[in-house]
């Protein structure tokens, strides 16, 4: 695996370590950073709803994917804002994404 930006001198952490994806997207904590949460989207009859298994709670709807990813960037940056004004650090992403093929 490369190294993660500035960071690719330094021995890159494993995925299986959790540390790999902390280190890449920054401090969830830190205003004027852009954090990378993953988000699951979901056919749902006539449209698509989402939602963010880091951020429990953090769901959104649309009637396209595109739509659906809009509304879950909006969904997530009021989450995270809510979060901080009652106090509370954000959580920093955890959630790693991936497809396992198989025989059909």
């Amino acid at each position: 695996m490369a190294g993660l930006g500035a960071n690719h001198d330094k021995e890159t952490p494993s995925p299986d370590s959790g540390a790999w994806y902390t280190e890449e997207h920054l401090d969830a904590g830190r205003l004027g950073y852009t954090m990378k949460y993953a988000i699951v989207i979901e056919r749902a009859g006539n449209n698509y709803s989402a939602y963010a298994p880091d951020l429990p709670g953090c769901v959104a709807t649309g009637d396209s994917i595109d739509e659906t990813k809009a509304r879950m960037a909006e969904a997530i940056t009021m989450h995270l804002e809510g979060m901080r004004e009652d106090g509370v650090t954000p959580p920093a992403p955890t959630v790693v994404c991936d497809y396992v093929a198989v025989p059909a």
